[in-house]
């Protein structure tokens, strides 16, 4: 049985800044500054993003958190962000029904 789920992808230049990082079950939440165009200017609960968390991809959650931590506690930035818009978020990120974009690709601004 193959299932299908509806997910179209995106990018954007930043830079972005990681303004506040939120630990939950499902992964690694994330506030940008600014807030990336998806979202149009909604948020879930302040947050625009996440790393989700998925067993087969364990090595590649932990490099992806390492890299947003260290964004937060150096101030680097990102320069592209790629994201799955996997709640199909035509309005933007909002409180209602959890909708963020779950990155799957960032890239450090250069130094």
């Amino acid at each position: 049985m193959l299932v299908s789920s509806v997910v179209s992808a995106g990018y954007q230049y930043g830079p972005f800044k990681v303004t506040s990082l939120r630990a939950a079950a499902d992964g690694v939440y994330v506030e940008f500054s600014p807030a990336p165009d998806a979202c149009k200017s909604g948020s879930n609960y302040r947050m625009h993003a996440r790393v989700k968390f998925t067993e087969p991809e364990t090595e590649n959650y932990k490099a992806k958190v390492s890299m947003l931590l260290t964004a937060y506690t150096t101030g680097q930035r990102f320069k592209y962000i790629w994201y799955y818009d996997t709640a199909g978020i035509a309005n933007g990120c909002s409180n209602v029904g959890g909708e963020v974009l779950d990155l799957n690709m960032f890239e450090f601004e250069n130094k």
